[in-house]
């Protein structure tokens, strides 16, 4: 299992979503699930299965399977908690001039290079990987993004009260262990 951290490597864990993936399907087997190997050795299982806090990381958990019969098979499962980004949420506000000399640049298009923020968003962070969009749920959804952020279009039309037009920006951790599992990710406006 994995799950995602920003700094202490400590995270709660659902044991019981690998149920299904350990049994292989059989539902009539009892998964008991230990914290180390004397947890095992002693019968002292992990009480709550279903939000267990890993105590290091990464960490070997201990899984013991057993039928109606009282047959019992053990197994290991390793918990991996990854890092989550910490971009700088407060990055500088990129401006531009009404460079058409209309007096009014709520009325028009201004071309911005939205990249100029990103080494102040990155914040010298390593095994990340960014990506701007129009909206937050698009960020989230790492769907839709810029096309060329070095040359975005923006719409002052959309500008909201302050004469300002927010762009998202998704700074994506790169480090996966488990393709099946969602990048870990933090939103920047």
């Amino acid at each position: 299992l994995e799950s995602g951290d920003e700094s202490d490597e400590i995270s709660t864990f659902d044991l019981t979503d690998k149920y299904i993936e350990i049994t292989g399907g059989n539902t009539s087997l009892t998964l008991t699930y230990y914290a180390s190997l004397a947890d095992l050795n002693s019968d002292t299982p992990i009480a709550d299965p279903t939000a267990y806090q890993n105590t290091s990381n990464p960490q070997v958990l201990y899984i013991r399977a057993a039928n109606a019969a009282g047959c019992t098979t053990d197994i290991t499962m390793t918990l991996r908690v990854l890092p989550i980004p910490t971009p700088n949420t407060m990055p500088t506000i990129l401006e531009a001039c009404d460079d058409d000399s209309d007096g009014d640049a709520t009325n028009g298009m201004l071309i911005f290079d939205l990249t100029q923020s990103e080494a102040e968003i990155v914040d010298n962070e390593s095994n990340v990987t960014v990506s701007y969009h129009i909206t937050e749920m698009d960020a989230a959804d790492d769907i839709n993004p810029i096309a060329d952020p070095t040359m975005h279009n923006v719409d002052m039309a959309n500008a909201n009260t302050n004469g300002q037009v927010i762009i998202y920006v998704r700074v994506e951790s790169d480090v996966q262990i488990d393709s099946n599992m969602l990048p870990c990710y933090k939103i920047v406006e």
